[in-house]
């Protein structure tokens, strides 16, 4: 039973340590800082790959505040409000019950099928727009 706990105690950690890590992340971009990180997985490959070193620059209002499909961004994915990195997979317009427009758009993975949408944003909960990409090294 030992192994077993030790290693449910590891997720745990690595969780904890994975959103504190997007939490930093995310005060950073919100104070006009950019953020450098490495990422772990390959759930956006093969636009980023694990071990790619990505350059996040932040969502100003009015400077870089247009967003598309395609790119790669550090945002508040909803339902679960969970801090992640993900693909803008399409943009719409969401209409509120006062009757004001806001920009929303579906955030996912690179795969394909249904299992590529994880959540969607609001404008106001994307942090981070990926601008530069340093593929890790692979031996030779």
């Amino acid at each position: 039973h030992y192994p077993l706990r030790r290693q449910r105690q590891m997720c745990i950690r690595d969780s904890f340590l994975m959103t504190r890590r997007y939490e930093l992340m995310k005060r950073q971009l919100s104070s006009g800082r950019t953020v450098k990180m490495t990422v772990s997985g390959n759930s956006l490959s093969p636009l980023v790959n694990n071990k790619d070193t990505c350059l996040f620059h932040p969502i100003l209002p009015g400077w870089n505040s247009h967003i598309e499909a395609g790119e790669v961004v550090i945002c508040c994915s909803m339902p679960d409000r969970k801090i992640c990195c993900g693909l803008v997979w399409r943009r719409y317009e969401f209409w509120t019950d006062c009757g004001t427009q806001a920009d929303c758009y579906i955030i996912g993975n690179a795969k394909e099928g249904d299992e590529r949408v994880f959540g969607h944003c609001f404008k106001e909960h994307i942090y981070g727009l990926l601008t530069t990409l340093v593929p890790a090294s692979t031996p030779d």
